[in-house]
């Protein structure tokens, strides 16, 4: 007589009123790795350098605001400080 082990019975979650939550995307259609909010003030800001318009820094400061590690966010930052002069998003030492 042979002994096998007697496995557990899975159950099959029923998963059809699960959403899943869609990632923000820019104004080009590529995904954003941040909250919809923080997106939103980065498409804001893009829109605003895209069209030279002043409060691109605002808009990012505040994407920034509320991801704080939001990459892209702080990458605009920085290149809008390279090559405009706006202050830098990193405390002093």
């Amino acid at each position: 007589m042979s002994y096998a082990p007697r496995l557990p019975t899975l159950k099959i979650m029923d998963t059809h009123h699960i959403r899943a939550r869609r990632a923000p995307r820019d104004r080009y259609g590529l995904a954003l790795t941040t909250a919809h909010e923080a997106a939103a003030a980065y498409d804001i800001a893009l829109g605003k350098l895209l069209t030279v318009q002043s409060g691109a820094e605002h808009a990012l400061r505040r994407a920034v605001g509320i991801d704080p590690g939001f990459a892209l966010g702080h990458a605009a930052l920085a290149l809008l400080g390279h090559e405009f002069g706006v202050g830098s998003t990193l405390p002093p030492r």
